[in-house]
């Protein structure tokens, strides 16, 4: 049970030896998926680089397999060399995770854009 009583759920990445994990039917397969639109904030080589994709899982159930991830550090090229893209929060430091999600609505790539020049102008 995560914060606030909801469930957290489970990253699909491999575990520590390097094994993958079973995949949950319906569920995301970080290993099948389309970047169906990209936005990036900020130089690549700048640590504070944000990224935020819209992509497809296929065989994913909910959403009809759509998410808007949001990172931070990361460019595209990089995120793609580890050829898994898995939308669950994960504490693994070996991979790459989004550091937010949104609802793959009009709405919610409004708010993921945001959310990342909201924070860079913090800086």
């Amino acid at each position: 049970m995560g914060a606030f009583g909801l469930n957290v759920s489970r990253d699909n990445y491999p575990d520590d030896k390097g094994q993958p994990t079973q995949g949950v039917p319906g569920m995301p397969n970080p290993a099948n998926f389309d970047i169906l639109k990209k936005w990036a904030m900020n130089d690549v080589k700048d640590p504070d680089h944000w990224l935020v994709l819209k992509i497809r899982y296929h065989g994913c159930t909910n959403y009809e397999g759509l998410k808007i991830l949001v990172f931070r550090g990361v460019t595209l090229e990089k995120l793609m060399q580890q050829r898994l893209i898995d939308p669950h929060f994960s504490n693994k430091k070996s991979w790459i995770s989004p550091v937010a999600r949104f609802e793959p609505t009009n709405m919610g790539w409004d708010m993921a854009t945001t959310l990342c020049l909201t924070l860079s102008e913090d800086q």
